[in-house]
């Protein structure tokens, strides 16, 4: 894996809730979270091997009008993905949708360890992980 700068330093997630399909190996995931720095047109997030089918990010405020994701780049080398919009992402609380696929080995084994990068898309550093709250539905 390539080191690239802390994605806490750019989203800070507060609360996960996944919600999990395990026959046809789908999941639906929705972060909370604070999108700190400067104005940007992406949020990027952990993910190792996973496929985003569908992203919606809604900030949380004055408007709740969903912001249109325009690309999702999967980036294997960086083990990210990267949710690009047309529409300036300013610092604030937002609400990212996903739904995406997961591989048949990681539904098995998100029964049997705690979450990582190789079963939902997220931010997977430990200063991350302390300060979020996790759900499990299915």
């Amino acid at each position: 894996m390539k080191r690239t700068k802390s994605l806490f330093s750019e989203f800070r997630p507060e609360r996960y809730e996944l919600t999990l399909k395990f026959a046809n190996n789908a999941g639906r995931l929705e972060i909370l979270g604070n999108k700190v720095g400067r104005p940007s047109h992406r949020i990027t997030l952990h993910q190792r091997k996973l496929r985003i089918l569908k992203a919606e990010i809604t900030p949380k405020g004055r408007k709740h009008t969903t912001v249109e994701v325009d690309r999702i780049n999967h980036l294997p080398s960086f083990e990210q993905v990267r949710l690009h919009t047309k529409q300036i992402l300013y610092p604030g609380t937002y609400q990212i949708n996903l739904e995406y696929q997961l591989p048949e080995s990681a539904a098995s084994q998100l029964r049997k360890s705690s979450p990582n990068r190789d079963l939902l898309p997220s931010i997977d550093e430990p200063e991350s992980w302390a300060a979020a709250k996790f759900e499990i539905k299915s």
